[in-house]
């Protein structure tokens, strides 16, 4: 794997996300709807609000992870610009790859982001689990991404992949979903790590099984 193409192709897009900034403005005014509305319904602070601070938390992370996957080929469909990365004499799967890291490191910048106005909104205290989190969050990207990015390369000539990407990416992430939310809750409830780790394994379950799945089927997808 040639790790200098991938990085040309992740240079490239970023550098376009950067100058259009149509999907930061989108997810960000998302998100901030989400976590409003979840502040005004709960008290910021409160026990209730830690007990629910994963689903909110990952309701805002899933659903703008969700708008940026979308765009992961959109661009290149649009202006056709597709063709010619399928053209060029590179393998098929480092397009992928470096769709991968386009979308790994755009959707982690969104993330903080949203953290940081999540602990602002519901006035919760910085501890030394905090920094935990943070490693889940980024296991539970790569799980999440890798096959977020698969699925919309499969839908890259669909009209309707908007619709689409939810139904098919969701099921699949069902373990994912439920380990990152009870373990984001736990985390910031600054619990004990003995009802973490059974959640940390599951993540770790899913990222190996699925980007190990998603490394053996991206040459054909995006061949496809």
């Amino acid at each position: 794997m040639k790790f200098s193409i991938i990085k040309s192709i992740a240079q490239k897009d970023i550098l376009l996300e950067y100058r259009s900034r149509e999907a930061l403005n989108s997810v960000i005014f998302f998100s901030l709807l989400v976590l409003a509305i979840a502040s005004f319904a709960l008290e910021p602070g409160s026990e209730a609000i830690k007990e629910l601070s994963g689903g909110v938390l990952w309701i805002s992370y899933f659903f703008s992870g969700m708008i940026i996957l979308n765009r992961s080929f959109a661009l290149e469909q649009d202006e056709n610009a597709i063709q010619s990365l399928l053209l060029a004499p590179i393998k098929k799967s480092h397009i992928f790859w470096g769709k991968f890291v386009t979308n790994f490191i755009y959707i982690v910048f969104i993330e903080i982001i949203i953290f940081l106005i999540f602990v602002i909104f519901f006035n919760l205290q910085f501890h030394t689990k905090m920094i935990v989190l943070w490693l889940y969050i980024i296991l539970i990207d790569a799980g999440f991404i890798s096959v977020g990015t698969l699925f919309a390369a499969m839908l890259i000539r669909s009209k309707t992949r908007e619709m689409l990407l939810p139904i098919l990416l969701f099921p699949v992430s069902i373990p994912l979903v439920i380990a990152s939310v009870k373990a984001t809750s736990y985390l910031i409830q600054n619990v004990s790590y003995v009802y973490i780790i059974p959640y940390f394994k599951i993540i770790i379950a899913f990222d190996l099984i699925y980007m190990f799945a998603v490394s053996l089927l991206a040459e054909f997808v995006i061949g496809e």
